[in-house]
């Protein structure tokens, strides 16, 4: 009876690796008696004649690095950027709201203009008490999602309908503010 030996492939995926995919392998000992055999991975075998172990398990390892990690929803990533902004609204800390954004926000929009409409928007509707996703929209374009997602937000002082825009790339550090736009009607005192 041959002795098996255990090897085990971990990918971490997502911008902050709280998702993990880990792939054991059982491999027959010596590795030499394992080549054209096959692999037992516990649900069959693997067939790997004609290709080198080595050759099997790093094709093995490539693909799911590539393919497994970018597979969460970018309706979900979108939902997380609407949820940070919410929480960097209510602490008032624009600046980082600012630097979270696209590249083209960024441009279309200097820092102390943003700055100064989201400080604007916090006096004349308070903070975010609670929002409720409505729609949501995704576009992939050239290997990038744009996510389109309208929220039913109730602020402290009164009701609005947020509109927001991300973009979620594969292996990125999480969605990018494309463009944020509030509505509802303001009464002043």
């Amino acid at each position: 009876m041959s002795k098996l030996r255990q090897v085990s492939l971990s990918t971490s995926c997502g911008a902050s690796g709280d998702r993990w995919r880990t792939l054991t392998l059982h491999v027959l000992k010596p590795l030499r008696s394992a080549l054209g055999t096959g692999i037992n991975h516990g649900i069959g075998q693997v067939p790997i004649r004609g290709i080198g172990l080595h050759r099997f398990v790093m094709a093995l390892a490539i693909a799911l690095s590539l393919f497994g990690c970018n597979r969460r929803d970018p309706v979900l990533l979108g939902g997380e950027g609407v949820s940070r902004f919410h929480e960097r609204y209510n602490a008032g800390d624009f600046d980082s709201i600012f630097r979270s954004g696209s590249e083209s926000y960024r441009r279309s929009i200097g820092i102390r203009d943003h700055n100064d409409v989201l400080a604007q928007q916090l006096e004349l509707r308070g903070k975010v008490v609670r929002a409720k996703k409505v729609n949501a929209i995704v576009r992939r374009q050239r290997g990038t999602s744009v996510v389109a997602l309208t929220y039913d937000t109730v602020f402290s002082k009164g009701p609005a309908t947020e509109y927001f825009a991300f973009a979620v790339a594969p292996f990125d550090q999480g969605p990018q503010l494309i463009t944020y736009e509030v509505e509802s009607v303001i009464r002043r005192p």
